[in-house]
């Protein structure tokens, strides 16, 4: 990553890309280069351990999969905690990664073909639940979606209430004339110990009571995931359609890309910075170059007209050629940034001029190419 300060978290990563290859038979990330190498270790996740090997046991899953996490304040702190993470297989899941539910679902139960046949006390796919996960399924009376939790809960809570009004008036009825209803106040005390524990499941799960109490909706009440900082510019620079298309993954890849770059230009001391002054923008201008191309790929795999598909195809393969050295560029002023920022030295601050030169004179081909493409169109 360019860090001039190292420490043993480094040793944690490279062990983590022993142990991925030990548990998969290949190593986490493969590239025709060492640059290409280094851009994925820096940038890309490897694909997961249970994808390529499901039978691997969880815990040694989740042991590799933090010693292999890009940042270091998120591996594992000692050489000492990844060793026991190891040894000790059956310890639960570490908090540093919140354990995914897996879904339940019900099937009614078939009926027994003959009176002495083998009654199935539970169906096999209930047999894996602990005896927590089936007592909050009976607290909840068998619902599983969170969302029917919510409306049940928003239901329960006015039945509570009601029950507490009625429990108070039946005791004070009670204590002055009717004796036996004293006792009122038994059913709302157990509702409310229930609705309790139904809360804390709630908050469990991630929901804020107060919001399922408040909000006008139920719906309303579900978190909401903000999009990444990614999604944010993507979706200032294309629309979702072009997006989906085949320029579309080196759009994605040049906003990474471009957020890096941003992220260690600000990390530089302000004499670094100034021996850069044309990065930036010679980074945005290859960004947009990226856009536009990937937005006329676009609509020239909407042109249906016969007459011009034998230009257009040609154009085509311009187009895409043009994509791939603007994305190519963009990675080599990551690269050469990386160096930069690491070692400081003149020989690292020449490469960075010389790929923001040849990003600039890029960015000039790419926009000659688009004029040449609509003039084609306009025949």
């Amino acid at each position: 990553m360019g860090e001039r300060d190292i420490d043993g978290r480094s040793d944690v990563y490279s062990l983590g890309v022993i142990g991925y290859q030990m548990l998969t038979g290949r190593v986490p990330f493969a590239a025709a280069n060492p640059m290409a190498l280094l851009l994925k270790h820096v940038g890309e996740r490897p694909r997961p351990i249970g994808e390529l090997r499901p039978e691997v046991p969880k815990s040694l899953r989740d042991a590799i999969d933090r010693a292999l996490l890009k940042e270091p304040e998120e591996r594992w702190p000692t050489a000492a905690s990844l060793r026991d993470a190891l040894v000790d297989g059956g310890a639960p899941a570490s908090s540093w990664r919140a354990e995914q539910r897996e879904t339940v679902r019900y099937t009614s139960p078939r009926p027994v073909a003959k009176p002495d046949a083998r009654v199935v006390m539970e169906p096999p796919h209930l047999a894996s639940l602990t005896s927590e996960q089936r007592e909050d399924i009976r607290l909840w009376h068998g619902r599983i979606h969170l969302l029917d939790r919510i409306k049940a809960m928003r239901r329960y809570t006015v039945l509570t209430l009601g029950a507490i009004g009625l429990g108070i008036a039946g005791f004070v009825a009670g204590v002055s004339e009717v004796p036996p209803l004293v006792l009122s106040p038994i059913v709302p005390m157990y509702m409310s110990w229930k609705w309790w524990r139904r809360g804390v499941s709630l908050r469990q799960s991630g929901v804020k009571l107060r919001r399922v109490l408040f909000m006008p909706r139920s719906k309303w009440v579900l978190p909401t995931s903000k999009p990444s900082v990614v999604e944010r510019e993507l979706e200032k620079l294309v629309t979702p359609d072009v997006l989906g298309g085949q320029g579309g993954p080196a759009i994605r890849q040049a906003v990474e890309d471009r957020l890096a770059i941003k992220e260690m230009v600000d990390s530089l001391s302000k004499v670094d910075r100034a021996l850069l002054p044309d990065l930036t923008s010679t980074v945005n201008a290859l960004v947009e170059r990226v856009v536009h191309v990937a937005q006329m790929l676009h609509r020239l795999d909407e042109e249906k007209d016969p007459r011009i598909a034998q230009h257009l195809e040609s154009q085509r393969a311009t187009l895409r050629r043009q994509l791939e050295s603007a994305s190519t560029a963009l990675q080599n002023i990551r690269l050469d940034l990386i160096r930069f920022r690491s070692s400081g030295l003149e020989s690292a601050l020449a490469d960075v001029s010389s790929a923001t030169q040849q990003g600039r004179a890029l960015s000039r081909e790419i926009a000659t190419a688009l004029e040449a493409v609509e003039e084609v169109k306009g025949l």
